[in-house]
């Protein structure tokens, strides 16, 4: 798959590898996005344009400033997502209107990479059970006698 975006040769960020994070500039609050390129595409802007609004549920997840929310949704959710996200960015789009054509949307939501700050992603709980399992439980225990 052949992107729009300019996604260099050696780049780990292409239409196959879309990997999600939350991320804020000194203009903007912590938001999801994705990478590509050399570019953050902000996921929030994108869905506040109704982008994601054929996909159930999605859209005010892409809004948070964590992707709990997201995540909760499932991975056919995700695939979804994903699968509209590779489309709108695919040099041979259909859907070149919503983003490639639309300059003003484009300039807004496709961000340099060295502009962005990255935070964690997931609100992590208080306590995380480390035990996994039984067999787990018993070596642990045995270091500590």
């Amino acid at each position: 798959m052949l992107a729009w975006v300019p996604i260099d040769n050696d780049s780990d960020f292409s239409l196959e590898n879309l990997p999600y994070g939350i991320f804020s500039t000194e203009t903007l609050d912590r938001r999801p996005g994705i990478a590509i390129g050399s570019y953050v595409l902000d996921l929030k802007v994108l869905a506040q344009n109704g982008v994601f609004s054929t996909l159930d549920g999605c859209s005010s997840t892409l809004e948070e400033q964590t992707l709990n929310g997201y995540a909760a949704l499932g991975r056919s959710v995700h695939r979804r997502v994903r699968a509209l996200l590779q489309n709108l960015l695919r040099s041979d789009t259909s859907l070149g209107h919503i983003l490639r054509d639309n300059t003003p949307l484009r300039d807004q939501v496709l961000i340099p990479l060295e502009q962005v700050e990255m935070h964690m992603p997931m609100a992590v709980g208080d306590y995380t059970d480390f035990y996994t399992s039984p067999h787990h439980a018993k070596n642990v225990c045995r270091y500590l006698l």
